[in-house]
């Protein structure tokens, strides 16, 4: 016999019971079981799993990301300081300005700021990192390249 994971919710739904106790639990499933009715999970291999992992920890990096460029953001406009001169305020000029803006904080508001800014930089080349795996291990897969 094959072990198989169960999809619960509509296993739940097929057998219908209106007392629910293990041993009526084991005998529906059994039951299921018996007619191939039972409702099943698929489980990707673990080539597939590895991989997803790249996927699942780029997004990770690019909400952390976010998170980072929005502490910046609110720690600029507490003291009411935008970027105005460049359209991106993390590009090359943006962050200029951003270096100047925050000579005129708070010494230990400065401090904070400039470490959330290199964070952001460290952040965004492991970004690039993983793009730059992704691209290797999926260079055939067209679906892959638009996801990057």
């Amino acid at each position: 016999m094959v072990p198989k994971l169960v999809h619960s919710r509509k296993a739940k739904l097929m057998l219908a019971m209106v007392n629910k106790t293990d041993k009526l639990d084991a005998r529906g499933l059994n039951r299921l079981q018996r007619t191939g009715t039972l409702p099943t999970v698929w489980i990707p291999p673990g080539k597939l799993r590895d991989q997803r992992e790249l996927f699942r920890t780029r997004m990770v990096l690019s909400q952390q990301r976010t998170r980072l460029k929005n502490r910046i953001h609110a720690t600029l406009s507490k003291y009411g300081l935008s970027i105005e001169t460049a359209s991106d305020a993390f590009g090359k000029r943006g962050r200029e300005e951003l270096l100047i803006h925050f000579r005129t904080l708070p010494s230990h508001t400065q401090y904070a700021a400039q470490r959330l800014l290199e964070q952001l930089s460290v952040v965004e080349e492991q970004i690039y990192q993983f793009e730059q795996r992704m691209l290797e291990v999926f260079a055939s897969t067209f679906s892959a390249r638009s996801v990057i």
